[in-house]
């Protein structure tokens, strides 16, 4: 979780709240709630909010990689 936790930093993010294996993070716009289902593999909720609406993805199996991405 450190290593993801990390990535998310490096691309503007902040942390709001962790618990074990779950991190809340935020940037202007944007909210992930990342969970951990396996080593290198994360279950990842994403809230865009813009013009008074939010917008839901949920995004199971990411991997580091594809955390760069946000």
């Amino acid at each position: 979780m450190k290593k993801a936790i990390n990535i998310l930093i490096k691309n503007g993010f902040q942390v709001q709240e962790q618990l074990d294996n779950t991190v809340v993070v935020n940037k202007p716009g944007l909210r992930l709630v990342v969970e951990q289902e396996g080593n290198d593999e994360y279950f990842v909720s994403m809230y865009e909010f813009h013009n008074g609406y939010t917008t839901e993805d949920y995004l199971p199996g990411q991997t580091l990689e594809d955390l760069k991405e946000f």
